[in-house]
């Protein structure tokens, strides 16, 4: 019998055939909401009450199976493959469970109290989501619990993916005046995210146009990344990014992510970059769907007019994934791997696939990374007014986020409102960086 919770439980049905919407809407009277999608006609649904046999048979529907705690863990947590970076300093395990949005956070937490199970992060309890810390033999009894929709370890924690662009992806064309045949294209008013690990104010090449809320120190990686995208070249023009009279806001890397709404409604952020990623170096987690490329899927649905991008990672030369020719799926898990984010891998100056990026297919069988840009030797700024040399499609990733601030910034001079930026540069690729 399936355990209720706040008077409602969850399992699956199977259909005939995918319910019109006026059996959705019979459904839905009758105390069944539809929820996720699932193969053959299935789908997760939440019963607010217990269902009627001839409301079931009147819509087609043919098979009600309950939902094992196994069925909604990740497969390592399923198998008792604990990694170290989960264990937290209590001896428990970091998990991350998501949960349906038939249950309100309140019964959420309660039913979490009620097992024992401290909440131990929520900032994107927005997107039904929550850290909590367990021992091993509470995983499964927790993953059977009505409310929860899926369990897995706690991300790893994000990892910088360090290892003449402007001029080889002709962004020197487009920022030059119009008089000398360029486009003059600054990114002027556009406002552009990077999360990264570095505090950028300690350079010249951003003043006056940062909205600072990132580390506390000036690292090389951080200060590297925001010049590509948008750096003035006040020291030496050579350097300049590629959208160098943007507006930057200054993250430590993933607080992007947690603070976009923010930032959408305050200052109107259109890309943000993220040259970071999660677990690196790891063929079983390359490629895998989880709660991060979850949140970053709704995120693209609640905030449409904004454009994550990310680096596809450093792993091509590093991993072997067998069955898969060397360098292939590789792609980073999580951030990566999510389904609405513009990943970059990067390119040598003769336009071949750097040795070190990382590439595609994830594991359910997508393409990434879906465009590629200059990464190796790229010069940028560096801290106390420097500039230096660095490799990685973490540099790939800011010369595509600065070419998308100039391609907003060109849709506004025609009065064009993108409807999806992504789509645009997967269509035309040679167009956006060749111009």
């Amino acid at each position: 019998s399936a355990r209720w919770v706040g008077g409602k439980t969850t399992a699956i049905l199977q259909f005939t055939t995918i319910p019109s919407l006026s059996q959705r809407r019979d459904l839905a009277a009758a105390g069944m909401e539809l929820l996720e999608y699932i193969p053959r006609n299935s789908y997760v649904v939440s019963f607010s009450k217990q269902p009627e046999l001839s409301v079931l048979q009147r819509n087609q529907a043919i098979a009600l199976v309950s939902i094992g705690g196994k069925q909604k863990m990740s497969a390592p947590l399923g198998k008792g493959e604990f990694p170290s970076y989960a264990r937290a300093s209590s001896g428990n395990w970091k998990c991350w469970i998501s949960f349906f949005k038939t249950f309100t956070k309140e019964e959420v937490r309660a039913g979490l109290t009620r097992l024992n199970i401290p909440v131990t992060f929520s900032d994107y309890e927005p997107y039904s989501i929550l850290g909590v810390e367990l021992n091993a033999e509470l995983a499964e009894q927790l993953a059977a619990e009505p409310f929860v929709e899926y369990i897995q370890f706690a991300p790893h924690g994000d990892q910088s993916l360090n290892l003449i662009s402007r001029t080889n992806a002709k962004g020197n064309v487009l920022n030059a005046a119009s008089a000398v045949g360029g486009f003059d294209l600054k990114g002027q008013n556009v406002v552009v995210g990077v999360g990264d690990d570095s505090d950028p104010q300690y350079h010249i090449d951003f003043s006056g146009r940062l909205i600072n809320h990132g580390s506390v120190v000036a690292a090389n990686h951080g200060t590297h990344v925001n010049g590509t995208v948008g750096g003035a070249g006040n020291i030496l023009q050579d350097y300049q990014g590629y959208a160098p009279r943007s507006t930057l806001i200054s993250q430590y890397f993933s607080g992007i992510v947690i603070n976009a709404p923010n930032y959408v409604a305050d200052h109107n952020m259109v890309v943000a970059n993220n040259s970071y990623g999660d677990v690196t170096g790891d063929c079983d987690y390359a490629g895998t769907y989880d709660l991060i490329s979850r949140i970053m899927d709704l995120q693209a649905i609640q905030l449409p007019h904004l454009q994550h991008v990310f680096a596809s990672g450093n792993d091509g030369a590093v991993l072997n994934c067998s069955p898969y020719p060397a360098s292939f799926k590789t792609v980073l898990g999580a951030y990566q791997s999510s389904k609405n984010v513009l990943v970059v891998g990067s390119t040598e100056k003769n336009f071949s696939i750097s040795s070190f990026s990382s590439r595609g297919p994830v594991k359910d069988g997508r393409t990434k990374p879906e465009i590629m840009s200059y990464g190796r030797f790229l010069i940028s700024t560096y801290p106390n007014n420097a500039y230096g040399f660095s490799s990685g499609t973490s540099m790939a990733a800011p010369a595509v986020s600065g070419g998308l601030a100039l391609l907003y910034e060109r849709y506004r001079q025609l009065n064009i409102e993108p409807a999806s930026i992504n789509r645009h540069v997967e269509q035309y690729p040679l167009f956006y960086f060749f111009c």
